[in-house]
């Protein structure tokens, strides 16, 4: 019986000391953590394996850091599996809000195959998981609303190593 009180307390004491706070972690303010920092499009290229992507995203700062970050939708076709691709997700990065700012960051994605091989012996043409590594440099207009931006990334999939793939790419916002 002892040890049945020892764990009801370990279980709900927190819920307990929670439930008399005000719970204002619930109602998380995004505009006092996060600083809007609009919409790009991205041009994405590998004319080695013969993959090309076109992506918008939407990015915001964490205020009074230099963590950045976005979600993204995408379009792309990738030559190693010979399909077309739908991709949602997202990359954070850590670039300081220079006018010349250099950056590193990763992130992840699932891509939507358009097609689908029905031989199940083969992994070609699936949808997959993907993560991405990037580094890169930005450069931005002195009022902050234009910015030009290249890019270099390594993407590794859920479908293995002979998948994996680079993209060198050129990101803009053309103003507001």
């Amino acid at each position: 019986m002892r040890k049945l009180a020892v764990i009801y307390l370990f279980c709900f004491l927190p819920a307990i000391l929670l439930a008399d706070t005000e719970l204002k972690w619930i109602y998380y303010d995004s505009d006092s953590y996060e600083e809007p920092a609009g919409g790009s499009f991205t041009f994405l290229v590998n004319p080695k394996d013969n993959v090309y992507a076109m992506s918008l995203a939407q990015e915001a700062w964490i205020r009074n850091t230099p963590i950045f970050g976005g979600a993204f939708i995408s379009l792309m076709y990738n030559g190693i599996e010979t399909n077309w691709y739908s991709s949602l997700g997202c990359t954070i990065r850590v670039m300081p809000g220079w006018r010349i700012a250099p950056f590193a960051g990763g992130g992840g994605a699932y891509n939507l195959g358009f097609y689908s091989d029905s031989n199940e012996d083969s992994r070609k043409n699936d949808s997959y998981w993907s993560g991405h590594v990037e580094g890169g440099l930005r450069l931005w207009s002195s009022e902050r609303l234009i910015f030009v931006e290249i890019l270099c990334r390594y993407t590794w999939t859920s479908l293995g190593n002979k998948h994996d793939y680079w993209f060198a790419g050129v990101a803009t916002r053309p103003g507001l």
